[in-house]
């Protein structure tokens, strides 16, 4: 009965040895979250939110860009008809858009040539800016005075030899946002940097 006791006894203070042990490995660090570890979430989310606003951009800057590139490409398209389809191609602007004409062969009174409008070309046909955006165009430097309503003769001559008006564009939009380009007589056309578009 005695030795029976000890075993007994000796089970318990296993017993409880062993419950006792991973009480004492358990971490004693109180609730919470480490700098460190706010300092690695808030770098995260300051990546995501970085990436967003780059991707999504100013919509503002967004529209001129993409309307001053449509521009560019289309006086290069008309240039290459011109040279292509051996006819000359006139590109007439006013304060809120743009077309492109061709020569009907007729004179007026004065004895200028009379252009029409280009209606039936799907790319090369009349174009009116979004609301708040203004066309401003310099013609050997000096600024010309624009419509406000469509006009029905060019101010820039393309030639059939692929020969230009030289000339310098300047959009606007809410005579806030801008951007440009101009184009020599050979139709190379270069982006306007901030200086020449603030002197425009």
């Amino acid at each position: 009965m005695l030795i029976s006791a000890i075993g007994t006894e000796r089970h318990l203070d296993a017993s409880r040895a062993v419950t006792a042990f991973p009480t004492s490995c358990r971490s004693t660090r109180p609730g919470g979250f480490t700098l460190l570890e706010i300092l690695v979430v808030l770098i995260i989310i300051g990546v995501i939110v970085g990436g967003a606003m780059i991707s999504i951009g100013d919509p503002g800057i967004n529209k001129i860009r993409e309307a001053n590139q449509r521009l560019m490409a289309l006086v290069e398209l008309a240039q290459e008809e011109a040279v292509l389809q051996s006819r000359d191609v006139g590109i007439g602007f006013w304060q809120d858009g743009y077309a492109f004409f061709q020569p009907t062969g007729a004179l007026d009174e004065a004895g200028n040539v009379v252009w029409a409008q280009l209606e039936d070309d799907d790319v090369l046909r009349q174009r009116n800016l979004i609301e708040g955006m203004r066309v401003h165009l310099k013609l050997e430097d000096v600024e010309v005075v624009m419509n406000a309503v469509a006009i029905k003769r060019p101010q820039v001559m393309i030639l059939s030899s692929g020969e230009i008006t030289p000339f310098k564009l300047m959009l606007t939009l809410d005579d806030d946002l801008h951007t440009g380009f101009s184009v020599d007589a050979l139709g190379t056309m270069e982006l306007l940097d901030d200086e020449t578009l603030s002197r425009f």
